[in-house]
């Protein structure tokens, strides 16, 4: 919906009108959002998702990924570190962990290729699966995102053609429904 109201096409370089290129910086920017919010909704539902698996009792490598992020990065202490395994999947810990990889989500500012990462690694994604292409085309488009919101663009310096945008944008839609797959995977096992 963003592309067909926002992206003018079939128009050589110069044809283009300020304000074609104006809908395009805004392009850039509502879509690195619209990608922002997916990414921080999916790993939300994951991470709820893989602790009620372990409130039932069920293995769940998402579920076991908070619990772990959250007692290693110290947010679970409460004296000394809890050696029992029953320790970790009481009820009032699970939702301790829950509560705070929520809460760290919601400190994201833009989806750079770094912040994904560390929201994922949480849920007990191996840096190893990561596949480092989604990452840098995040960063890339995180940098771009930025100097359309927060800097004054001259165009005739820093523009590309509209349809750019939306390449830009095109080319990491399949990578991130590959981390999507990895992600439902984690809530089964």
């Amino acid at each position: 919906m963003l592309k067909a109201n926002l992206i003018v096409t079939g128009k050589e370089y110069d044809q283009y009108t300020p304000s074609e290129h104006d809908m395009a910086l805004a392009f850039r920017v509502l879509a690195s959002a619209h990608l922002e919010d997916y990414a921080e909704q999916r790993c939300r539902e994951v991470a709820r998702a893989g602790i009620e698996r372990l409130q039932r009792s069920q293995p769940s490598r998402a579920g076991r990924g908070v619990v772990n992020w959250f007692v290693v990065t110290g947010n679970g202490q409460r004296g000394a570190t809890p050696l029992d395994p029953q320790d970790f999947t009481s009820a009032e810990r699970l939702k301790e962990a829950l509560n705070a990889y929520v809460k760290s989500v919601a400190s994201t500012h833009g989806i750079g290729g770094r912040n994904l990462r560390h929201l994922v690694v949480r849920l007990g994604v191996y840096e190893a699966d990561l596949d480092q292409q989604l990452f840098d085309a995040l960063d890339a488009l995180a940098a771009s995102r930025g100097q359309a919101a927060h800097l004054r663009v001259r165009r005739a310096r820093s523009m590309t053609e509209p349809e750019v945008e939306w390449k830009t944008v095109e080319g990491v839609l399949p990578l991130l429904e590959q981390l999507d797959e990895a992600l439902t995977r984690l809530v089964a096992g």
